[in-house]
């Protein structure tokens, strides 16, 4: 039902109604806001845009989930955004996951 894309997506294969989680661990090496969202072919999904406020050189998480109706061949991919120009510290700390299960 669902099947690796291209760019950093996730391609559906199956119309329906699907639980979307996502998570995003990391370290900045400047304080900053990082906002999260979901988005199927580019478009914004509802209730999933996060933000958080990250402390340099600390370990931080974003995590969140969403009921959203998915259509065959979306695209959906995990965007995030910081509210300035950071560099993300790959220390083993740094991790994302996107989750797309369809539940009917």
């Amino acid at each position: 039902m669902i099947e690796e894309a291209k760019a950093n997506s996730i391609k559906i294969n199956e119309s329906g109604v699907y639980l979307v989680s996502y998570f995003f661990t990391g370290a900045t090496n400047e304080d900053c806001s990082l906002t999260t969202s979901i988005r199927a072919n580019n478009i914004l999904q509802p209730a999933t845009n996060t933000t958080s406020e990250f402390q340099a050189q600390i370990i931080n998480n974003i995590s969140g989930s969403t009921i959203v109706s998915l259509l065959k061949d979306d695209h959906i991919t995990l965007n995030i955004k910081s509210s300035i120009t950071v560099n993300l510290i790959f220390n083993g700390s740094t991790n994302a996951m996107l989750s797309v299960i369809k539940i009917s």
